[in-house]
């Protein structure tokens, strides 16, 4: 959410109107309207008024939500990591049928193994615990 959501919702969940807000910072209505609808940002100073008039967190209240684009990324790169790691498991899997003994080979394949089920774990946690936000 942008700076504008951000303070109509605290504003909202504080129960207070523009004009207690503006009574509350010294300031017109009308700039907290347009902080709201976000044609204006109010200064350090009321964004300063504001966090401790609404409770909340400086980081809270200027959050613009998760950064999708980087998730977007992360989760291709995890994909591809995964793709990789199974490609090599399969590999050394096949190349295992005539060295049975040989231990590069058996430590290579738990190594794939290994990162295989870490990139696996890490795409689910990822995806179970991010909520996707329509836009």
């Amino acid at each position: 959410m942008a700076l504008c959501d951000n303070l109509k919702n605290a504003r909202n969940r504080m129960g207070l109107s523009q004009e207690a807000v503006a009574e509350e910072l010294g300031i017109s209505r009308q700039a907290v309207t347009k902080w709201e609808l976000g044609q204006s940002k109010p200064s350090a100073k009321n964004l300063k008024a504001l966090t401790e008039l609404y409770q909340i967190s400086y980081e809270e209240l200027i959050s613009e939500g998760p950064n999708l684009i980087l998730r977007a990324n992360l989760t291709k790169w995890a994909i591809v990591l995964q793709a990789a790691f199974l490609c090599s498991c399969s590999w050394y899997a096949y190349t295992l049928r005539d060295n049975l003994d040989d231990v590069v080979y058996r430590g290579a394949f738990v190594f794939s193994l290994i990162m295989l089920l870490s990139c696996s774990i890490w795409m689910a946690a990822n995806h179970r615990y991010e909520l996707d936000r329509a836009f």
